[in-house]
């Protein structure tokens, strides 16, 4: 009885690894192939956040550090947060922070002991020349998109990575099935086989 629920666990188990591969497999090739499509609607969903912002603190706080991050302001552009309420330059808003942009987008000085919150203020009514000493003006998206293409390597290695450690376990795991359900032969190929390897790789 216990043999048979060890088996069963194991066969979901080897199940849910399988579901995982298959996924990764599928969102590395839609992402290759529809990358314009994912793109845009990256952008789409940054838009809605920016609408968003002040709404909600955790995502308040995701799109301050991605701005604090990348050293940009809004999606495509630091006008983007015209899409705000609080932020939007229409005359009837009556928000302090009404045609400015968030302290995320601010330029730190290098003298600067204290940090000023409200450096975003009204930048959106100023000429683009003087406000470039006080905010970034070009957008997140596009640095996010020159950031992962810089470290496409790293994220490429580590998902190789990931995918072999499941494959890997997903092979180990369905062999043991094997030695349980009491078939000698496959158990010592794969004993064989799974010696091979770790030679292989402790070689000095």
């Amino acid at each position: 009885m216990y043999e048979h629920e060890l088996n069963i666990n194991k066969l979901q188990f080897i199940g849910i690894l399988s579901v995982i591969l298959f996924l990764q497999i599928i969102a590395a090739i839609l992402g290759f192939l529809f990358s314009d499509m994912v793109l845009g609607r990256t952008e789409l969903l940054m838009n809605k956040a920016i609408v968003l912002y002040r709404e909600d603190m955790d995502l308040e706080n995701a799109i301050d550090f991605v701005q604090k991050k990348f050293l940009c302001c809004g999606v495509s552009y630091y006008s983007d947060w015209s899409q705000n309420e609080y932020f939007n330059c229409s005359v009837n808003n009556p928000s302090l922070e009404a045609c400015g942009v968030p302290f995320s987008c601010c330029v730190r000085q290098q003298n600067e002991t204290v940090f000023n919150s409200m450096c975003g203020y009204k930048t959106q009514g100023m000429e683009e020349s003087f406000i470039k000493k006080r905010i970034y003006i070009n957008g997140c998206l596009k640095k996010i998109v020159q950031w992962g293409k810089q470290n496409l390597l790293l994220v490429g290695g580590i998902s190789i990575g990931l995918l072999c450690l499941e494959v890997r376990c997903a092979f180990k795991h369905f062999f043991n099935l094997t030695c349980f359900s009491g078939n000698s032969s496959k158990c010592l190929t794969y004993t064989y086989i799974m010696n091979v390897l770790k030679d292989y790789y402790t070689m000095p």
